[in-house]
C-alpha cells in the first residue's frame, strides 16, 4: 500500500520496506493547453558528505544518463508531458551507490522557461512516486500541491543516507531560476565555467553543453590511459587466460564501484556514529594502525590497498573479496576474520 507525503514529510525505506535495494523514482506532470511547447527536464543531483557533486559525472541528466558507479541511470527526456503517469523515471540500485554519496537529490527545471516567460503555474497534475523497480509496487507518493506563480525550477525530492539507513522526503521547493542555480548550489569546484561577467545569464542547454562537454573529456582521458596503460597485445591476451578467475573476479567487484578514497578522519566519524557495513568502501592507503574495530564490522569487496592495518584488532571482520594488496598487516589481528578471495598480494 503506497504512503501519500506532504511537503516536507519523511520515509525511512530501511525501516518501512524489507528489499528496498532497486527502486525506482518516477515524476510526472501535464502541461496546460496554453504551454505547449513548454520542455521539462528531470535531473539528478548526487552528493557527497559536503553537500556538492564529487565530480561533473555524479550529475545525471538526459545527456549524462548513468552514474559512474553504475547505482543511477535517467530513463531520458521527456519533452512535454502529454502522455498521463510517468513522464520520466530514474532507476536506482542502492546496493551500487559509491560509499562518498550521501544524498541524491531530484530536481525538475523548465527548459529556458525565464526566456520564453513560463512557470510551474503552467504545468499540472505533478508528482515524484518512489516504487519497488523489480515487483513494479509503489511506496510512496509526493503529490505538488503547491501554486507557483513564478518558478521555473523546482527541488521535487531527495533520498538521503541517515544512521546509514536510506531515507526519501518530499520537498517541494520552488525557485525563480533555471538549472544554473541548482549548478550554483551543488557544484564541484571548476565543474561549469562561470563566465567573467557576473551579470550574464547563462541558460539551461548551455549549462548542460558545458557539463556534457567535460564529462566526455573524461571518459576520452581516461580511456586514453587505460589503453597506455594496458596496450592490448597478443602476449597480454595470452596470459589473461592463465589468471585465475576467481582472482580477477576479486579486482573486477572491488574497483566496479569505487571512485574516491576516504580518509581514517571520515571513516572514524563514521564508525564511531554507528556505521558497520563498509562494503566496497574505498579506503586505499588510510591509516588505522592500532584501531579496534568491534564485530560485526565488514568490509567485503573493500579496497585496503596499501591501508596502514599494523596492530589493528579486526576480530571476525568480514574481508570477503577485499583488496588488501601492499597493506601493512604487521601484528594485524585478524582472529576468526573471513577472507575468502581476499587479495594479500605484495602485503606486509
Amino acid at each position: 500500500m503506497s504512503i501519500e507525503l506532504t511537503k516536507g514529510e519523511r520515509f525511512n525505506l530501511s525501516k518501512e520496506t524489507s528489499d528496498f535495494s532497486k527502486i525506482a523514482i518516477a515524476l510526472g506532470w501535464q502541461v496546460s493547453q496554453t504551454a505547449q511547447n513548454c520542455d521539462i527536464d528531470a535531473s539528478v543531483f548526487m552528493l557527497g558528505a559536503d553537500g556538492r557533486i564529487p565530480d561533473e559525472k555524479y550529475f545525471i541528466f538526459y545527456n549524462n544518463l548513468t552514474s559512474p558507479d553504475g547505482a543511477v541511470r535517467h530513463s531520458g527526456d521527456s519533452r512535454n508531458g502529454q502522455v498521463e503517469g510517468d513522464d520520466e523515471t530514474v532507476y536506482l540500485d542502492l546496493s551500487k551507490i559509491n560509499s562518498a554519496i550521501q544524498e541524491i537529490v531530484f530536481v525538475v527545471t523548465l527548459h529556458e522557461g525565464q526566456e520564453k516567460n513560463q512557470s510551474f503555474s503552467q504545468v499540472t497534475n505533478a508528482f515524484i512516486r518512489l516504487y519497488n523497480s523489480e515487483t513494479g509496487n509503489e511506496l510512496v507518493r509526493y503529490n505538488l500541491n503547491q501554486i507557483f506563480s513564478q518558478e521555473t525550477a523546482l527541488e521535487f525530492g531527495r533520498l538521503y543516507r541517515k544512521n546509514g539507513e536510506w531515507r526519501f522526503q518530499a520537498v517541494g521547493q520552488g525557485y525563480n531560476a533555471g538549472l544554473q542555480s541548482f549548478v550554483d548550489k551543488y557544484y564541484v569546484e571548476n565543474a561549469v565555467d562561470k563566465s567573467s561577467n557576473a551579470g550574464e545569464k547563462v541558460d539551461d542547454a548551455e549549462v548542460l553543453r558545458r557539463f556534457s562537454d567535460r564529462v566526455d573529456k573524461q571518459l576520452q582521458e581516461k580511456a586514453a590511459r587505460e589503453s597506455v596503460a594496458n596496450p592490448v597485445n597478443a602476449d597480454n591476451l595470452e596470459a589473461d587466460k592463465d589468471v585465475d578467475d576467481s582472482v580477477k573476479d576479486v579486482d573486477d567487484s572491488v574497483s566496479k564501484n569505487q571512485e574516491f578514497a576516504i580518509t581514517a578522519e571520515e571513516f572514524l566519524r563514521r564508525y564511531n556514529q554507528g556505521e558497520r557495513d563498509f562494503t566496497g568502501i574505498n579506503l586505499a592507503g588510510v591509516d588505522l594502525s592500532g584501531k579496534t574495530l568491534e564485530y560485526p564490522i565488514s568490509f567485503s569487496q573493500a579496497n585496503l590497498s596499501n591501508a596502514n592495518l599494523s596492530n589493528a584488532k579486526l576480530v571476525k571482520a568480514n574481508l570477503i573479496g577485499a583488496n588488501l594488496q601492499g597493506a601493512n598487516l604487521k601484528s594485524t589481528n585478524l582472529q576468526q576474520a573471513d577472507l575468502i578471495q581476499a587479495n594479500f598480494s605484495g602485503a606486509n
